[in-house]
């Protein structure tokens, strides 16, 4: 072990431990992507495109991580730490006044969106917060998602009997994330292939609670070469991106057979 690694520890626990004690200062996210997610944990699908498209903007300051998954997973660290992940209002102070450019800030946990208590949460804490929604077709969404949970060594099962199991592995996980406390759902969030790609439900749930306008739809589906997401998504956050492009992030799942799209389309 080198120097570097032997103190990396250290470093992480000081960062974390001041970043908590000035939490109050912090910022709450002026926007979170919300959906959808192509599959279990951290990937690289348009939502990840799209927000890190859209924080090359100086206008537009990242969270500490992407993905923070507060409302779901670390929901029980309370609000402060949550605050924690973001930028502070003096950063916020110089960026507008002395730069004399926008501020804003959010992140992206596309877990949200089929998370069934996340609307309530979330509406309580932030109920002015601009929510991006990027849909993506539900079939090539369902099969890229078992491709990335099989990768991570999590589905056993062959693509088409996970399919017609998914019921059965889904019973009576929404109830017990609407009446276990902390009850973290991990069958809910690895085989919801075919659950996450009803999406008239998911928008239903979180209009419920958030107005139309506040909710972004910056296109149906998200493509790589196509800016238009892009623009929509920077102004409807009131901020014009004005990004020509970013090729960092490519999609690398397999493609899913005539056979399998076949399948899922019936």
């Amino acid at each position: 072990m080198n120097i570097i690694d032997s103190v990396k520890p250290a470093y992480w626990a000081l960062r974390s431990s001041y970043r908590l004690m000035t939490n109050r200062i912090r910022l709450l996210p002026d926007f979170i992507i919300i959906g959808t997610q192509r599959g279990g944990g951290t990937q690289r699908g348009g939502t990840t495109s799209l927000y890190y498209y859209l924080t090359e903007h100086p206008g537009i300051i990242p969270a500490l991580d992407k993905e923070i998954h507060f409302f779901d997973v670390h929901y029980r660290q309370g609000l402060r730490w949550y605050r924690s992940q973001f930028p502070t209002s003096l950063h916020k102070y110089y960026a507008e006044h002395i730069q004399k450019h926008h501020f804003i800030t959010g992140e992206s946990s596309p877990y949200y969106m089929f998370h069934p208590l996340l609307p309530k949460r979330l509406a309580a804490v932030m109920p002015q917060v601009k929510l991006i929604i990027l849909l993506r077709n539900p079939v090539d969404r369902a099969y890229s998602h078992y491709w990335l949970v099989t990768q991570e060594g999590k589905e056993p099962l062959p693509f088409t009997e996970a399919i017609q199991r998914e019921e059965e592995r889904l019973a009576g996980e929404q109830e017990k994330l609407l009446t276990v406390e902390n009850y973290q759902g991990l069958n809910h969030r690895r085989y919801s292939y075919l659950a996450r790609g009803v999406y008239v439900d998911q928008l239903k749930m979180w209009m419920e609670r958030f107005p139309q306008e506040q909710l972004v739809s910056p296109g149906a589906v998200f493509d790589s070469q196509e800016r238009r997401p892009l623009r929509e998504a920077g102004r409807d956050c009131k901020t014009d991106t004005g990004i020509s492009g970013c090729t960092r992030f490519r999609n690398s799942y397999r493609q899913q057979r005539v056979q399998t799209k076949g399948l899922l389309t019936i």
